[in-house]
């Protein structure tokens, strides 16, 4: 198709579609445009028009694009020709025509073009000499040419980062993706540029030649002083999570999550740059989802519809606390999320998925996990294991009666990562505290700053996800339940900017909290009291009923005290279905010497 057209000045660009050609010949009509009509239909008859002429083959994204009869009739014939490859990280048929469409450009230009035009500006300069004996001038040495070395760097992508207090960092730039390297890995680059150079280059200079200028004396090209002219003309600007999207990257490109749903772009309609190490080492493609139920749910909502006490309103809120987490977004009314358990025990046993389930957001974003025990939030590096791109914190297995109130700037200013012998900086990140035991958050200011979750008791030390599923999540899964999983994690994305952050219904937390900061022997003295409400009760005589109840409380130093009864009494009302909390202004009296306490009903 289109051979009618085609005119001797012009380089030959085969397509398989004619529906690619006729659009691309409008676009780049400085080609000769050619289809095929498919991977496969090169035939014999057909490839006599391209004989001694040069082609480019424009390969659609796919495996048959890739890997076709007509590329091997192209070399079987021996012609000029070169795969031009304009969509590598695709493979989803992708072709020239839905690039145009989408309003896209991609310049059409040959691997030796490349090269050759690296070259055009030399950073070198040869220093000839003259042999009397043969009356012929030679290059004795070669000069490097530092500005124009320096422009070479930059062209391959080099730059220096710069953070606070005056530090900095090396990157390189591919597209709109940024990865950060190190001087060794720049050296590295540069001598395999070398070693592809042809053998002589212009000027009379042989490769070999700036090689061994190199290799002398790598520290004197390659140090942190000259590197550090490699500064980038304008501000990063970095494509970020905005309030009403969010964007999650991958190999063939990045979704992008809101309201409506989600979708994968290519990377060639990123407005911003991003971290190469925030892309997801694997391949996407959308899947609907629907309602989630029954037997076609991904094996990690089926799970977290276990943990959620097999209750829709539970899993769909745990959704929404997963969303939250997964956006990256900071100028909003920020909250760490606690996770526990329901069961009501005495013994912290743990093992309900709490840790299986933050796995989820490692898979997706960029994680960090400190162990509980290990956190103290008075230690000047406790955040040292986090980078510039860590955008969630765990700090897993929290102490018991861990005190939540530290963590309040953290959570709305963000944290301090202070690493030995570093300058520290400053990022913002999302915070989860997980917890055999339940947290005590009192107060406005706690509760406007956390959302819990318990876990239901469906898991245990004796029955595991691996038992009920049987196999091991994230290990074991194919490629197909890789991408449920990614498209289940978009859905939580979604679920959440619709509605937000849902409240989950509680399990036993509040009876849990009462228990586990009080003890035993309050929460059975007060259920066997007979509480009025409105009515005015002497603290004292009530101290002393429940002391004489447990003797063995007078000889605690802590728990026979009138004020810690008193702050039981407190916790009481806040966590007992029915009851208003106490407030100590109006509800907690002193009138003739006597400790008065009023409940009220809620």
């Amino acid at each position: 198709f289109g051979e009618h057209l085609l005119q001797d000045n012009k380089i030959i660009c085969i397509v398989e579609s004619e529906k690619t050609a006729f659009i691309a010949a409008s676009v780049y009509p400085q080609f000769n445009w050619l289809a095929t009509g498919g991977a496969n239909k090169l035939t014999d008859e057909k490839i006599e028009v391209l004989f001694n002429r040069k082609i480019y083959y424009l390969n659609d994204a796919d495996k048959a694009g890739k890997e076709n009869s007509t590329i091997k009739k192209l070399r079987a014939y021996k012609q000029d020709f070169e795969v031009i490859d304009l969509f590598p990280d695709r493979t989803d048929g992708y072709d020239l025509a839905d690039a145009i469409i989408e309003g896209l450009r991609p310049e059409i230009i040959s691997k030796d073009k490349l090269k050759d035009e690296s070259l055009l500006v030399p950073f070198y300069k040869p220093v000839f000499k003259f042999d009397k004996e043969t009356d012929k001038r030679t290059i004795g040495d070669v000069i490097i040419n530092y500005r124009a070395w320096t422009e070479l760097l930059l062209s391959f992508g080099f730059r220096r980062f710069d953070l606070e207090n005056m530090e900095y960092v090396f990157v390189k730039i591919d597209k709109q993706v940024i990865a950060e390297v190190t001087i060794t890995q720049i050296q590295d680059f540069f001598i395999n540029y070398l070693n592809q150079l042809p053998a002589q280059l212009p000027d009379g200079v042989f490769r070999e030649m700036l090689l061994d200028k190199f290799y002398k004396n790598p520290a004197h090209y390659f140090c942190e002083s000259r590197l550090s002219l490699l500064k980038n003309e304008t501000i990063f600007q970095f494509n970020k999570d905005t309030k009403e999207a969010a964007f999650i990257y991958f190999n063939n490109g990045f979704v992008k999550v809101n309201k409506e749903g989600w979708k994968l772009f290519d990377y060639t309609q990123l407005s911003g740059y991003i971290w190469k190490n925030q892309i997801i080492d694997r391949e996407f493609s959308h899947v609907d989802l629907g309602e989630l139920g029954g037997d076609n749910m991904p094996y990690f909502a089926k799970f977290m519809f276990q943990i959620s006490g097999r209750n829709m309103e539970r899993l769909t809120a745990l959704c929404s606390i997963i969303g939250y987490n997964l956006h990256s977004y900071f100028e909003t009314k920020l909250k760490a999320t606690v996770l526990t358990d329901s069961s009501i025990s005495e013994d912290a046993e743990g093992r309900t998925g709490k840790t299986l389930l933050t796995k989820c957001f490692e898979k997706i974003k960029r994680y960090i996990e400190i162990p509980g025990k290990e956190f103290d939030p008075s230690e000047k590096y406790k955040y040292s294991k986090c980078a510039l791109d860590t955008q969630i914190v765990h700090i897993n297995d929290a102490k018991q009666y861990f005190n939540f109130e530290v963590l309040y700037n953290d959570i709305t200013e963000g944290i301090t990562v202070d690493k030995k012998n570093k300058h520290p900086f400053n990022i913002r990140v999302k915070i989860i505290l997980s917890t055999n035991k339940t947290v005590k958050i009192d107060g406005a200011s706690s509760k406007d700053r956390s959302i819990e979750f318990e876990l239901a008791d469906h898991y245990n030390e004796k029955y595991s996800p691996k038992d009920e599923f049987e196999h091991w999540f994230f290990t074991d899964w194919n490629k197909e339940e890789w991408n449920l999983f990614d498209n289940f994690m978009m859905y939580c994305l979604n679920v959440y900017f619709n509605f937000s952050l849902i409240q989950p219904k509680e399990l036993n937390l509040s009876k849990r909290k009462l228990l586990d900061h009080t003890c035993q022997e309050f929460v059975e003295f007060m259920a066997g009291e007979t509480i009025k409400f409105g009515e005015r009760y002497d603290r004292k005589e009530m101290h002393d009923r429940f002391l004489n109840a447990y003797p063995d409380m007078k000889d605690d130093k802590y728990r026979k005290q009138l004020k810690v009864f008193t702050n039981w009494l407190v916790m009481y009302s806040e966590y007992t279905e029915g009851f208003a909390k106490l407030r100590r202004d109006k509800d907690l009296l002193r009138t003739n010497n006597t400790n008065w306490i009023v409940f009220r009903s809620a």
